[in-house]
């Protein structure tokens, strides 16, 4: 099935995203005038770091004693660095953490950091064991309970009483979740950082479908009104330009080098531009760096976040029996209104989706045609995913 491309450009910020996201993720590389398939490793566990510095630069016509109090403060740098660990759960779901090992000028003096960031398949959480001089307990929770957005407690599971706020991912984000779970169970995390242009199947539909495609034996460019991609072949390069009525807005330029260790050229640097102007009418530009480095598999909580382990998920589904030959009976907890029963491969491959009528207590399967195994039942009901194992014999 082709997808309309143009149905994803004029969307909307969110679609073009997407479309971004779909032309970049696979690992498609062009030798010449043949498009190749790149090969490389299923990797399943990824740790890097993630270095950020934002800065503005001006001409030296700007007049700064002109200045808003407001837009000086507009030269202050600002930086980050992150540690980043992706890997997957014991039922094959993605799980992403990120840890702040440094900040500068990012966090107001009173704000305290989260120890440990996570996403996974049911929200953000942000785990808290360091107190803040500036809060009542230590933390905001400690006089809040919950904000429009999400929720504070305390988390006894974890290795040491493990404070957080959570905030339960919300329809959209949910799909945005899912669209990336299935890349990763299929191709890897390594697969969102490996340089690639699109293949000539897709340079063919996006033609058809009203774009504009340029290519030559060192670039290929795609030009939409609101976007133009530029993929620099030998330089290993992707540049995005977006435009809002012929006017560029932003430009952000990715740059790629050789990693030694997973015999690919993975994403190096990301910088984007953008012009911007002072109340006083003089032009600036805000410049963001971002830096990717570190790339490695071998890494795990304790060595690379020195955080405690994902809380263990206590599954409130049953499957009888188990282990099982031919027919199962999936049991929930409460009636299920309007959800969805998907069995997955303990390798990610979905074997059976259906949805559940009103008020289900249990859902009856035959499994008799699947591979010896275990396999994964998951019942998803709004943002709440009930989850459980079994084996078939």
């Amino acid at each position: 099935m082709k997808t309309n491309f143009l149905f994803l450009l004029n969307g909307g910020g969110r679609n073009i995203i997407l479309f971004l996201t779909m032309m970049m993720t696979y690992g498609i590389i062009m030798a010449q005038s043949n498009l190749l398939v790149t090969t490389y490793q299923n990797v399943n566990n990824l740790c890097y770091t993630v270095t950020y510095k934002e800065k503005i630069k001006v001409s030296k016509e700007v007049n700064l004693n002109t200045l808003t109090s407001q837009d000086k403060l507009k030269f202050t740098e600002k930086s980050y660095e992150q540690l980043h660990h992706q890997y997957m759960d014991d039922f094959w779901y993605p799980i992403h953490d990120i840890k702040y090992k440094a900040w500068t000028n990012v966090f107001p003096e009173w704000y305290t950091v989260a120890d440990l960031i996570r996403i996974d398949q049911n929200s953000v959480t942000s785990f808290y064991q360091s107190n803040s001089k500036y809060l009542p307990g230590g933390w905001v929770g400690h006089n809040l309970s919950t904000t429009e957005d999400g929720y504070y407690g305390i988390d006894t599971r974890l290795g040491t009483n493990a404070r957080y706020y959570k905030e339960d991912h919300k329809p959209a984000k949910l799909d945005q979740y899912n669209s990336s779970m299935t890349a990763i169970q299929n191709y890897g995390y390594l697969s969102f950082f490996i340089y690639g242009v699109p293949s000539s199947e897709m340079l063919l539909t996006m033609t058809q479908q009203g774009l504009t495609v340029e290519q030559s034996t060192n670039y290929v460019k795609v030009i939409h009104p609101n976007i133009k991609i530029t993929w620099l072949i030998n330089e290993k390069t992707i540049i995005k330009e977006y435009f809002v009525e012929s006017i560029k807005t932003k430009t952000t330029t990715t740059k790629y080098t050789f990693n030694q260790k997973f015999l690919q050229y993975l994403k190096h640097s990301e910088t984007t531009i953008s012009p911007l102007v002072f109340e006083n009418g003089d032009c600036y530009e805000n410049v963001v760096n971002i830096f990717y480095t570190n790339f490695s598999d071998a890494c795990t909580n304790e060595t690379n976040l020195r955080i405690s382990k994902p809380v263990e998920n206590i599954s409130e589904i049953k499957v009888l029996p188990n282990p099982v030959l031919n027919d199962i009976t999936i049991v929930f907890p409460q009636n299920v209104n309007d959800g969805v029963v998907k069995i997955h491969s303990f390798s990610g491959m979905l074997m059976h989706s259906d949805i559940l009528l009103s008020k289900s207590k249990q859902y009856n399967y035959d499994v008799s045609g699947f591979p010896s195994g275990m396999y994964i039942v998951t019942i998803q009901m709004g943002s709440k995913i009930l989850k459980t194992k079994f084996v078939k014999l």
